[in-house]
């Protein structure tokens, strides 16, 4: 019964959220882009996503027949926490951005704009030393095997 819940849980929730992961970055991509044209703020959504996959994987996490789809699939764990932070890197980014383009000026807009280009780059800098030197990994516990 355990595994049933398990695959239930796999395709029913998980699942969708894997395939829709790179559209939300790129969702949240067009957002600068759409900011930037526009030349006007506009909401954040990537702190929604956050919260929601963050909670689908969680209980995956949590629960121990659910995480189970972490030792067929290993690649899985590495995806989420890497998605989750472009993601993380990518709202925060928007929230510079959306502060920079509060305001009518063209100084501003540039001074945000290459700090939201600077606060990515040294993000995705900062991500790849830390995995360089700490890789990641599934381990589970010691029950899982």
């Amino acid at each position: 019964m355990a595994k049933v819940l398990s695959v239930i849980y796999f395709i029913v929730l998980m699942l969708p959220v894997i395939i829709m992961i790179p559209f939300i970055i790129f969702g949240l991509c067009t957002d600068i882009n759409n900011i930037i044209s526009n030349e006007a703020s506009r909401e954040n959504i990537g702190f929604v996503f956050i919260m929601l996959i963050c909670l689908i994987f969680s209980l995956a996490m949590i629960v121990p027949s659910f995480r189970s789809i972490f030792k067929k699939l290993p690649w899985l764990y590495a995806y989420t926490l890497i998605a989750l932070l472009d993601i993380l890197l990518i709202s925060i980014g928007i929230l510079i951005i959306n502060y920079g383009y509060e305001v009518k000026n063209e100084h501003r807009h540039f001074l945000f704009l290459t700090f939201m280009i600077f606060w990515m780059i040294i993000g995705r800098l900062s991500m790849c030393f830390y995995y360089k030197f700490k890789p990641m990994k599934y381990e589970g516990d010691e029950d899982d095997e």
